[in-house]
């Protein structure tokens, strides 16, 4: 059995030199932030909301959950050493921020027919 790992180095802005990935991290990271979408979905009509409706968190985190769940048990070396305790709370801080204005704005110039 050969296993072949392509490590890809990234770089932000910065130039600060990011932790190297496996190629397939990113695949797991899309897959797995769908299926935490589908997932709360899933959750969300079980407990009575009609499609569309807020449900305020599980909403802007789902799929930061999704993605995490799938990707550290396939790569969790690459997962511990790239999100630090301080980066996972950066994430889940900024992560509803970012998601609602979004949503707002896509609200305010008509590409959404709610604000959520």
């Amino acid at each position: 059995q050969i296993e072949i790992i392509i490590h890809i180095p990234y770089v932000v802005p910065s130039a600060l030199t990011l932790s190297m990935f496996p190629v397939y991290v990113p695949l797991l990271m899309a897959t797995g932030a769908m299926l935490g979408d589908m997932g709360a979905s899933f959750l969300k009509r079980r407990a009575g909301f009609e499609r569309g409706k807020m449900f305020p968190v599980l909403d802007q985190l789902d799929f930061v959950a999704g993605a995490f769940i799938l990707t550290y048990p396939v790569a969790s070396d690459w997962f511990v050493e790239s999100f630090t305790p301080q980066i996972l709370l950066t994430v889940i801080i900024i992560t509803p921020i970012l998601h609602v204005f979004s949503n707002i704005v896509g609200y305010l110039i008509g590409k959404k027919k709610v604000p959520w």
